[in-house]
């Protein structure tokens, strides 16, 4: 694996930023900040456009929210701009304006110009609203891409906490090893939730049967992000059934 080089999912170490670069090629510079502030402000690419249109019809609104938010941009290295939203936890059924997208070997539910991720950086997802919908799909989306990702990257891009030495569990994709191959949603529920903190858990189908793992989003830095767990391994069990879980699948 390669050395953990931790980072901000905002991209606060883009090299494009620092001022070396910028004072030894100014008209260059110049072009490169005009276009990542194009991109930064045209709210997360093509294909997340198309699904937000299918999910969330009021195009207009979100257009007046992303330009309304311009000076929240600036203000915020990681460009998160979507708003809170919803303050209800999702316990009865599953949020709604979602669509199905791929993340790694994973089906997950995203909404980008509500819920999240309003951003996409090849395989990172993030900037997530600030609620416990956008928390949850903070941790789905989390799993899509430690399915087919490098544990290390995926951690060290999307998680805080995370120590400079990675225990065996987070070197060898410990999840499709419990459960015997790719994992798809299968539900979730939260065993607690604050502004600070969400405590998931998500039900997952795999060959060797449905798996339970549990991730705790914490808010910081205007996203929410994993919490590395204190044991070293995020927690998984096998489960027999959907009791006590919303279930949500795309299958």
């Amino acid at each position: 694996m390669a050395p953990r080089n931790p980072q901000d999912p905002g991209d606060r170490r883009n090299p494009w930023t620092r001022p070396g670069y910028i004072a030894a090629a100014t008209f260059l510079g110049a072009l490169v900040i005009l276009a990542i502030i194009l991109v930064a402000t045209s709210g997360g690419g093509t294909t997340h456009t198309t699904q937000t249109q299918a999910s969330n019809p009021s195009t207009t609104t979100t257009t007046t929210q992303t330009s309304t938010a311009t000076t929240t941009t600036v203000a915020n290295p990681g460009g998160c701009t979507l708003p809170p939203g919803n303050q209800q936890v999702p316990t009865g059924a599953p949020p709604q304006g979602t669509t199905w997208s791929q993340v790694g070997a994973m089906s997950v539910p995203q909404a980008p110009h509500t819920l999240g991720p309003q951003h996409a950086t090849g395989p990172w997802n993030r900037c997530f609203a600030h609620s416990p919908s956008g928390a949850l799909l903070d941790v789905i989306n989390f799993i899509g891409s430690a399915s087919s990702g490098d544990p290390g990257q995926v951690l060290d891009h999307l998680a805080v906490g995370v120590p400079q030495s990675l225990p065996a569990c987070d070197q060898g994709g410990s999840i499709d090893s419990a459960a015997g191959g790719p994992v798809q949603l299968a539900g979730y529920k939260f065993d607690s939730y604050t502004p600070t903190n969400a405590n998931v858990v998500l039900a997952l189908k795999a060959p060797k049967g449905m798996l339970a793992v549990a991730l705790t989003a914490v808010w910081t830095d205007s996203d929410w992000h994993i919490q590395y767990p204190q044991g070293g391994c995020a927690s998984g069990s096998q489960i027999s059934s959907l009791d006590g879980y919303v279930p949500w699948s795309a299958f």
